[in-house]
């Protein structure tokens, strides 16, 4: 039978994190014997204390093992050749790793971590992205959490530069969070990325990012703070990182503000500061010949430079015609509007109700005393009248 099924069902089995799969690995425990073991055969293989492993039905490994490898999408287990050597030597290792994409060769090329807060500043995300590009560029795996803000400025910095980042998600990689990086992700997987998540598809599952971290630093050589508060949960990555004996940089930034408080307090307790990405790489030269090119990274870091100072300027240029529009839409706004020619009934009630700023679709309607589906079809009427416009999440305004 299919070993992939065994391992789903063990990891099922014993907690994310949980010491007890580092066990496994290390002692060359099969996932079929261990199904088969009975209570007293798992005390002796040192895992008492854990009752799933006393379940002994499979029909949801082999449910998750199909939707899992449903379309391009797979399953990486410790028997593959695939399966990151850095993740055997974490303390709770996971023995099922479910992806989306193309597996980096991270036996041989050093994969880099670079987290920050989610609320991050133009500049902080403007650094994360120029360091991912110069670590991508000269030959490292960007690896980062997906999320919005430093993680993924950080993967569109990889992208951008044409190398390969792994997203570590934290919930599965069916999932939609966040849905601002739901495009950003497609790119990921098309140049050649991975997303990958120890959470099976088709389950419902609240994002734990706690368990997730300790895979971002696993993965890594080292791990780069960059804009970091004081109570981000980026620190946690960070005291991971050093836990798994992984390298810890951070990034200086605003000293008034506090915004980049908790990477200054790593850069006091002993972590490296870092504003380049060759600075890096120079620390990694030995143990990876012939694999960083730093020239290569000098240039990606200031490509990725001349391109965010271009968008600010663009967004300066933007910035005073776009507030004479907002303003006029909003001075518009509670005006009578004329209601587009051979109209319905429905469209022109909501029609009436319509913003600049969207507005969900069911209370639209229910506002307007229409069933959802009478309402989205009319809504779709004006659409087509070019007096409504769509937006993702069944939004509609005009």
């Amino acid at each position: 039978m299919d070993s992939r099924l065994y391992w789903i069902w063990l990891q099922a089995a014993v907690p994310l994190g949980h010491r007890a799969a580092g066990r496994i690995l290390e002692d060359g425990r099969r996932p079929e014997a261990i199904h088969a073991a009975g209570e007293n055969e798992l005390a002796a293989m040192g895992l008492a204390g854990l009752p799933g492993l006393l379940d002994k039905q499979l029909d949801g490994a082999a449910d998750t093992l199909r939707r899992a490898c449903a379309g391009k999408d797979w399953v990486l287990t410790p028997d593959d050749a695939a399966y990151p050597q850095r993740l055997r030597e974490i303390a709770g290792p996971p023995l099922a790793l479910f992806c989306r994409g193309d597996a980096p060769d991270w036996q041989e090329r050093p994969a880099f971590g670079l987290v920050g807060t989610r609320r991050a500043t133009d500049g902080g995300k403007r650094n994360a992205a120029c360091l991912a590009a110069g670590l991508a560029a000269g030959g490292m795996i960007v690896v980062s959490g997906g999320a919005v803000g430093i993680d993924g400025a950080a993967h569109f910095g990889a992208v951008r530069a044409g190398g390969v980042t792994v997203v570590v998600m934290a919930c599965p990689v069916t999932g939609t969070y966040p849905e601002e990086n739901e495009e950003l992700r497609r790119e990921i997987v098309a140049s050649g990325g991975l997303l990958l998540s120890e959470f099976p598809p088709g389950r419902a599952a609240k994002c734990d990012f706690h368990v997730r971290n300790r895979l971002i630093s696993g993965l890594s050589v080292g791990v780069c703070l960059g804009e970091t508060p004081e109570r981000s949960g980026s620190l946690i990555t960070g005291t991971l990182a050093r836990d798994q004996g992984r390298d810890v940089y951070a990034m200086p930034g605003d000293l008034q503000t506090g915004r980049n408080g908790g990477a200054h307090q790593q850069i006091r307790s002993g972590a490296v500061l870092v504003t380049r990405a060759e600075e890096i790489l120079e620390d990694y030269q030995e143990r990876f010949p012939g694999l960083l090119d730093l020239q290569a990274a000098a240039k990606a870091q200031e490509a990725m430079s001349a391109f965010c100072r271009r968008q600010m300027n663009g967004r300066a240029r933007q910035a005073p015609e776009a507030g004479k529009r907002r303003a006029a839409r909003e001075r518009r706004d509670d005006e009578p509007r004329p209601l587009p020619a051979g109209a319905s009934a429905q469209a022109a009630a909501l029609h009436a109700l319509l913003k600049a700023e969207p507005a969900q679709a069911d209370t639209l309607a229910e506002t307007a005393g229409l069933p959802l589906s009478q309402a989205l079809a009319a809504l779709t009427e004006l659409e087509l009248l070019g007096a409504a416009r769509g937006y993702p999440g069944r939004r509609y305004g005009l």
